[in-house]
């Protein structure tokens, strides 16, 4: 039998006398006028090529043994025990857990049901969301080696995260970029991230997978990050501004993705994170400091937590009202959302 890419169909079949309807493989050996044990066929392809093909029939020597029956539905095992399974996917991040801290119902939507957010209309004279703010900050603050860069690096990153904003050849679109310009600039001259920045073995944009006892890990990248002592030190840059009082809510707010950072440093080092700080661009204020072994201890708690109980539960409303103002899901009447209150946040 020889086998080859049947572009129509491929007939399989053995030689029998006991087929009462008549032997398929003698049918096809009549029809192409093969009647011996040892025959040649002769046939041509489309293009008029003439090809020839030895034909063997080979009998079989004695009768094939019965088969052997080797299932029988009595063996079938019964249905083992139910398996839990978390609800989302094993991956996680930051900001995943940090969505949930904040809102349980919008974390489901978003990384339990994979249903993609609808968009808020965030226009007026406030361009650009704070999301799209801090990427382009983030992507020029990674990218550039020299200050007249700046300029170029910034419109190109505003081209990639922040597409709908303002063109560059109108005045909305050149006080936007100026904006974001004076931000990376103020966060490269300021002195406490130039002494970071500095140091030797630093790492810009340290991206990061860190495994967990069972399937989960959790993946990342740390802005900056560089030897410090026996230990290491990193920062985060946030775009947002404020008071001192209003930095030091934000900075509590970020404490979970500080907690995530610390954590996957310190597993993948080997070495404890000595300092860690939020570098708030707008005002060139860092809100942090050294990391005690207490801390570390509680950060690495509260993240063990918050991914024990994703996705155990129904998901529940907010308990920060303030959440809802810019939810795409409550926009489009998926989620009712929870009355608006004076909460601060």
């Amino acid at each position: 039998m020889a086998v080859t890419r049947a572009k129509d169909r491929l007939i399989l079949s053995g030689f029998s006398d006991k087929v009462k309807a008549g032997c398929a493989a003698k049918e096809v050996g009549a029809a192409l006028g093969l009647d011996g044990a040892t025959d040649v066929l002769t046939y041509t392809d489309r293009r008029g090529n003439r090809f020839e093909a030895a034909v063997r029939v080979v009998p079989a020597a004695e009768p094939l043994p019965p088969l052997e029956e080797v299932f029988t539905p009595d063996a079938v095992p019964e249905t083992g025990a139910a398996l839990g399974v978390v609800a989302g996917r094993p991956r996680h991040s930051a900001t995943e857990l940090m969505v949930f801290a904040r809102c349980p119902r919008r974390h489901w939507f978003k990384y339990v049901a994979g249903v993609r957010e609808p968009a808020v209309d965030r226009s007026g004279p406030e361009w650009g969301g704070a999301i799209a703010r801090g990427q382009v900050v983030h992507d020029v603050l990674e990218r550039i080696r020299e200050d007249d860069e700046l300029d170029i690096l910034v419109d190109a990153a505003v081209g990639r995260w922040d597409p709908y904003s303002p063109a560059p050849d109108t005045e909305p679109g050149r006080e936007y970029r100026d904006a974001l310009a004076r931000e990376v600039a103020a966060v490269r001259t300021d002195p406490a991230y130039r002494v970071l920045d500095n140091a030797a073995g630093r790492r810009r944009e340290l991206e990061f997978i860190h495994l967990l006892p069972g399937d989960d890990f959790l993946q990342g990248k740390i802005d900056l990050a560089a030897p410090d002592g026996g230990g290491i030190a990193a920062l985060d840059v946030k775009t947002g501004g404020g008071d001192a009082d209003a930095l030091k809510r934000k900075a509590d707010g970020y404490a979970l993705q500080r907690n995530v950072y610390v954590g996957a440093l310190e597993a993948l080092s080997g070495v404890p994170v000595t300092r860690f700080a939020f570098h708030f661009a707008s005002d060139s204020v860092q809100v942090g400091g050294p990391m005690t072994e207490d801390i570390r201890a509680a950060g690495a708690e509260e993240v063990r937590r918050v991914l024990q109980v994703m996705g155990s539960d129904a998901p529940a409303l907010t308990q920060h009202p303030a959440e809802c103002r810019w939810c795409g899901y409550r926009k489009v009447n998926w989620c009712a959302g929870v009355p608006r209150t004076s909460d601060p946040d």
